[in-house]
């Protein structure tokens, strides 16, 4: 395979999952004017669809740095070395 095929095969599958994703939802998107519905997802898809590969690919990597930083936080939380964190919980008692 070559680098446009393989371009082409991974954009089929994101089509695919995204009307497998908004069907699921129960929102079938029409011909060209899009989801009937104002829902989030079908107006970050229907964004997306607009967008440059490039700025596409530059989103997901956005996507990927900012799930490596969360990622780095929660290790960094975290108390010893094992992972194990040690809660304290103070209950609060209502008269």
């Amino acid at each position: 395979m070559n680098p446009s095929e393989d371009k082409q095969r991974a954009e089929d599958k994101r089509q695919a999952w995204q009307e497998a994703l908004a069907a699921s939802l129960g929102h079938t998107p029409e011909a060209e004017s899009g989801c009937p519905y104002p829902c989030p997802f079908c107006i970050g898809a229907s964004a997306m669809k607009q967008l440059n590969p490039e700025v596409k690919a530059h989103l997901v990597s956005a996507g990927r740095e900012f799930l490596l930083a969360a990622r780095a936080f929660m290790d960094s939380v975290s108390d010893g070395s094992s992972g194990e964190r040690s809660a304290k919980v103070e209950k609060i008692h209502f008269d």
